[in-house]
């Protein structure tokens, strides 16, 4: 998603050294210099903490990092300082949609559109939200307004392309596609969508093809080949796939996760024996969670193995066998010798479908807490326990796509069993169908760290989860694990197959060619009415 652009850069009258550092930071931030323009920024703050047009600017850059917290605080102090200003809040509502927030910023949009209703940008963020709502007709109608102000503009034509994917018209959605390329055969970006759309199609060798094309217009963007690396996985062709996933570090929202050491990098072919190695979690909780293994098959090769993770998982990874310590995220390591990030330790160890890592499990969780958690629970009822996830982060960019409505999700839940949320938090908007269904054991606000998790869900029969870090966590763990999934899966659950190479206890129901949940989950709702039969 695309931001407004940004208002004029002060108010006031700006002082010499302002104006020149202000220069300075748009220069490189025109040349993707994010870290350079973002320390200049920074000056300029220091100098005039109320620069709207830094916290501005500063916002834009942190919003594509993918910090959308950060973005919303950055535009909110810049809207008070100059609150008519449509630009800002534009990207103040822009901010709010991957936090979940899409019908908060539906207004900033609004009184954005009412003091500046030809700004083409607006209408497009309107676009985004509502489709984050599920109103895709009137995100459609929202863009059109867009291409309307100016259809020379590329990339609404691509954001068109979404709305009409979601409205089940995918040849109208590629042909937007094309008439963005038509307008700019030479920017890559827009056959790195035009991959995107392909592969919610389910059109795999199509959308490799655009990247492809896309890679031969830019070869220094990485963002292109991390799309194929993606497809090929998901394809099972994890050689080239995970090879070609270290591109993830040439994308914009991966700055900062590429860390710069004086120690070298392990590329696999250094013996490790009797040195100290480095791994750090470059990417999500579950990512975490899923690569973990890896850990435990460097230090079987003979490291003193410290690893590096999210807070959250802390407790449950320092017992992970073979860890010598665990560390939380960004604090200052020990002494070691090597480090690589956990995303390349499947293309270093040289990882295959048929010779993944501990497909078994891996993961345990801590006596201490389960007895804790078993007490939570009190005796069993004589039916079997069913642990449930029915939606997970909402900045994850995929999250339309794999989480579900408590109302929706509660269909495939039959009688006959006993059921007990794993969510850590819920959504407001599934805060009232929670609390008229009271035969679902919520512990919300007492799911400390994953540490708990995973000791709630060992306390269950089956896990029933969408596509979240608990999915991974409940396989890691090898316990019975249910994954609805939608059309096409994220690469790691790959295609068509019903199983995980990934873990060996997981079973995965996937949405059928026409990407509508009710088939599955009524399938799933047969697998529970099974299982409550064989009490």
């Amino acid at each position: 998603m695309s931001l407004a652009a940004p208002a004029p850069l002060t108010a006031a009258e700006p002082s010499d050294d302002i104006t020149r550092l202000m220069a300075e930071a748009v220069s490189w931030q025109q040349r993707n210099d994010w870290r350079r323009a973002l320390g200049l920024y920074k000056q300029v703050l220091a100098l005039e903490p109320q620069h709207a047009g830094a916290l501005q600017m500063m916002g834009a850059m942190v919003f594509g990092f993918e910090q959308y917290n950060d973005a919303v605080k950055l535009f909110e102090m810049a809207l008070a300082i100059t609150p008519d200003d449509p630009q800002i809040l534009s990207n103040l509502g822009a901010a709010l949609i991957p936090l979940a927030r899409a019908d908060e910023a539906l207004p900033y949009f609004d009184l954005a559109i009412a003091l500046a209703p030809a700004e083409a940008q607006t209408w497009n963020n309107r676009s985004r939200a509502l489709l984050t709502l599920g109103r895709a007709q009137e995100a459609l109608d929202s863009v059109d307004q867009a291409i309307a102000l100016r259809p020379d503009w590329p990339e609404l034509l691509a954001a068109r392309a979404d709305c009409l994917v979601i409205l089940r018209q995918g040849e109208e959605a590629l042909a937007a596609h094309d008439r963005a390329i038509a307008l700019n055969p030479w920017d890559p970006g827009l056959y790195q969508l035009k991959a995107v759309t392909l592969n919610r199609l389910d059109r795999p060798h199509e959308a490799i093809a655009c990247c492809e094309t896309a890679h031969e217009l830019s070869p220094t963007d990485g963002r292109a080949m991390h799309t194929k690396a993606m497809l090929l996985i998901s394809m099972g062709d994890f050689e080239t796939g995970w090879r070609l996933f270290e591109h993830r570090y040439d994308t914009p929202t991966e700055i900062g996760r590429c860390r710069s050491y004086p120690q070298p990098v392990w590329d696999g072919r250094a013996p490790v024996t009797g040195r100290t190695v480095l791994l750090y979690n470059d990417a999500g909780l579950g990512d975490g969670l899923m690569l973990a293994r890896y850990a435990t098959e460097v230090a079987a090769m003979g490291a003193k193995v410290i690893l590096e993770v999210q807070p959250a998982l802390l407790p449950l990874l320092r017992t992970l066998p073979g860890v010598h310590e665990c560390i939380p995220t960004h604090s200052p390591p020990p002494p070691f010798d090597l480090h690589c990030p956990l995303f390349s330790l499947p293309m270093t160890m040289k990882t295959r479908t048929d010779n993944v890592p501990a497909p078994q499990g891996y993961l345990r969780s801590l006596p201490e807490r389960d007895a804790l958690w078993a007490q939570r629970l009190g005796p069993r009822s004589g039916r079997r326990r069913v642990g449930l996830v029915w939606s997970g982060l909402p900045q994850n960019t995929d999250d339309r796509n794999r989480s579900l409505r408590l109302e929706r999700f509660a269909q495939a839940l039959p009688l006959g069993l006993d059921y007990f949320s794993l969510q850590a938090t819920v959504r407001p908007a599934d805060q009232p169908a929670l609390a008229a269904r009271p035969w679902i054991h919520d512990f919300t606000g007492e799911l400390r760290d994953f540490a708990d998790t995973a000791s709630l869900a060992a306390q269950m029969d089956l896990i029933v989860t969408v596509d979240t870090s608990v999915a991974h966590l409940a396989g890691g763990m090898g316990l019975p694990t249910w994954v609805v999934l939608p059309s096409p899966a994220p690469y790691c659950w790959m295609r068509e197959r019903e199983d995980s190479p990934w873990y060996a206890s997981a079973r995965l129901w996937r949405q059928g060619p026409e990407r509508e949940w009710e088939p599955v989950l009524a399938r799933v709702r047969e697998g529970l009415v099974e299982m409550a039969a064989l009490r």
